[in-house]
């Protein structure tokens, strides 16, 4: 089955027994996820009818029409309460958050795998404040740096505190525990030379301020790996 780099991994990443992929596309998630790892059960959800036919070709293609199923709906309000993980990327991640604010996450959710290709950092913070601990990240540069998130719920005896969390803009803004590879280092790379090239042409001080403490960020997050 052909599936890019960035989908491979997210699949990879899927630990739980059941899981449920929102906007699921052609169902490449769950069916790498089912084939090759950890996965035995999975939703694939999307409020897109003609997707959603093909994720169901796919899926019958694959023998796994017993343990594939697909949903038409829009966002995590009806699912099924065996999920374990819900897998959302491939959107932005204020949409993210908002799929996530409209209906609750029930207690038998494990953890959350998020993969927005933009607005991040916003995420990041909305999931801490809304009582998540990002566990792990990784970068997969795919024509664009894509973050994986692995979000799990925040425990009593968690090191930090969420304002603690909260405070660390560092991490806010490049990420939580990510893992140090070439991917990652590249992405360090590029935000710094991005924001270098936009803070070189933007008169208001203020505004290139904050550009250079990100790029003082960047460089101290660089060194530190």
């Amino acid at each position: 089955m052909d599936i890019s780099k960035r989908l491979k991994k997210i699949a990879s990443l899927a630990d739980e027994s059941v899981i449920a992929d929102i906007g699921c596309d052609h169902a490449l998630v769950c069916i790498e996820a089912l084939n090759h790892h950890h996965v035995q059960k999975a939703y694939a959800c999307d409020l897109r009818p003609g997707p959603l036919e093909q994720a169901k070709i796919n899926i019958a293609a694959q023998g796994l029409s017993d343990r594939i199923f697909t949903r038409l709906e829009s966002g995590i309000h009806d699912l099924p309460t065996d999920t374990l993980q819900i897998l959302i990327c491939g959107m932005g991640g204020r949409l993210i958050e908002q799929i996530l604010s409209d209906d609750p996450i029930g207690a038998n959710v494990h953890s959350l795998l998020l993969s927005p290709h933009k607005d991040a950092a916003h995420l990041r913070q909305f999931l801490i404040e809304q009582g998540w601990r990002i566990e792990k990240e990784w970068m997969v540069e795919e024509g664009h740096f894509y973050p994986i998130l692995k979000v799990v719920r925040q425990r009593a005896d968690d090191v930090l505190s969420q304002e603690e969390l909260l405070k660390d803009q560092e991490s806010l803004l490049l990420g939580f525990h990510p893992q140090a590879d070439e991917d990652y280092l590249r992405y360090l790379d590029w935000q710094i030379k991005l924001w270098t090239s936009i803070a070189a042409k933007i008169p208001d001080r203020a505004d290139r301020q904050t550009l250079l403490d990100q790029i003082q960020l960047a460089n101290h997050r660089k060194a530190s790996l």
